[in-house]
């Protein structure tokens, strides 16, 4: 899925968000467990906000972002994301749309392009905003909003490692429905060159 914005409204929502949630707290890591679910990690790559309600899923999206999205894990020189919104948690989608968690500072404008998504309640949303602006062709977003009952992180590592294949510039639109294990070697291949 994937949504144009004008380039003014597209920055601001990108470091609008990105401010909110890198100021919320003193620390540049900040866990689920620690935070009430609001997340922040910062890492010499993409770098990932938003809400995780599960301490667990918060700790497998930190694994994930470190083998795939850090700056050290681009083998193939793909075009990465600017930015990774991440959303988790049970209640983060009621009757189609998204909501908003409770102490989380995110940008009206923010708010108001994840609430413009038809999302699947019990499931695996992912999509990306391109910058529609010359001067920045190529930059994007990628935001996951996983809503419904989860069990652990099993249930949701297909959905993050296929976010994060988004993110890393590798597209997997089309293929059909993998297992984590195989998206795994998939990735492992396309972004670290691993055979």
């Amino acid at each position: 899925m994937s949504r144009s914005l004008s380039y003014a409204l597209w920055r601001a929502v990108f470091s609008g968000a990105a401010i909110s949630a890198a100021t919320m707290f003193n620390s540049t890591l900040a866990t689920a467990h620690e935070n009430s679910g609001v997340f922040v990690y910062e890492h010499e790559g993409v770098p990932l906000s938003g809400y995780i309600s599960d301490p667990k899923v918060s700790e497998a999206t930190q694994e994930i972002a470190d083998r795939y999205l850090s700056a050290n894990s681009n083998k193939y020189d793909l075009v990465r994301a600017i930015y990774f919104f991440v959303f988790i948690d049970p209640e983060i989608v009621s009757e189609g749309k998204f909501v908003k968690p409770v102490g989380l500072d995110l940008p009206e404008k923010a708010t108001t392009l994840f609430a413009s998504h038809e999302l699947s309640n019990d499931g695996c949303n992912v999509g990306k905003v391109s910058a529609t602006n010359e001067d920045v062709k190529g930059e994007y977003l990628v935001w996951l909003i996983h809503g419904g009952e989860f069990e652990g992180v099993d249930g949701i590592e297909s959905c993050l490692l296929f976010a994060a294949a988004a993110a890393a510039g590798v597209g997997l639109q089309g293929n059909p429905k993998m297992e984590a294990n195989g998206l795994r070697r998939l990735l492992d291949a396309l972004i670290l060159g691993v055979k």
